[in-house]
């Protein structure tokens, strides 16, 4: 009985190939033994993975939304010059950026700046950033306009009070837009505008600066 057996488990265990079937070409036939009972059958819960939940579309375009939207082009915008304020030699205005178009796009940052004369002539311009509040991208709809704060002074410059720093008055501001490479052109009727042609300007936001 122990060689009967024997020879039961050599065959089992040398008696398959390739897709089920024995070294003579036939398949093999079933047997009862080979199933094991139900108690030892892995479950099919335990074998079956849990399902992948996707990312909802509404949390990533919370956060990817902004990055994918088009930056504002110069030819989005218009641009004015509105709310002049002065107080013991310093001036302000509000620099206004108008989106023109029928669609949203963002700006990001701080504008370049160049001063020009009644005559059409560019004036000596140097502008320096206000860092001390940084800039924040903006979502810019159509008709919504976003602002930055420009500061000058009228006081002479200490170094050459014989100069004329001052002259000639500026008659029109051109505004490069963030990231932008062409210009924008307003009035600007900023009066005397000393030090040089020495303006600082905010990086863009919400709200209109306050008249001064």
């Amino acid at each position: 009985m122990v060689v009967v057996a024997l020879a039961a488990t050599a065959t089992a265990l040398t008696g398959c190939t390739d897709a089920g079937r024995t070294d003579s070409g036939a398949a093999p036939m079933p047997s009862a033994s080979t199933t094991p009972p139900a108690s030892h059958r892995p479950s099919i819960k335990a074998r079956t993975r849990a399902p992948v939940t996707a990312p909802s579309a509404s949390a990533s375009n919370s956060t990817t939304g902004t990055h994918r939207m088009q930056r504002c082009h110069t030819s989005d915008l218009t641009g004015h010059v509105a709310g002049y304020g002065r107080g013991m030699g310093q001036r302000y205005a509000g620099l206004g950026l108008r989106n023109k178009t029928a669609r949203s796009c963002t700006i990001y940052g701080y504008p370049g700046l160049q001063l020009v004369d009644a005559y059409g002539r560019n004036r000596q311009t140097r502008t320096d950033w206000d860092r001390s509040t940084g800039p924040t991208r903006l979502v810019v709809r159509p008709g919504q306009t976003v602002w930055a704060l420009l500061h000058w002074t009228v006081v002479q410059a200490d170094e050459d009070e014989a100069a004329n720093d001052c002259a000639p008055d500026p008659a029109v501001l051109r505004v490069t837009p963030p990231d932008e490479t062409t210009q924008l052109s307003m009035a600007f009727g900023a009066g005397q505008l000393c030090q040089y042609g020495h303006i600082t300007v905010g990086a863009f936001g919400r709200d209109r600066p306050v008249d001064g």
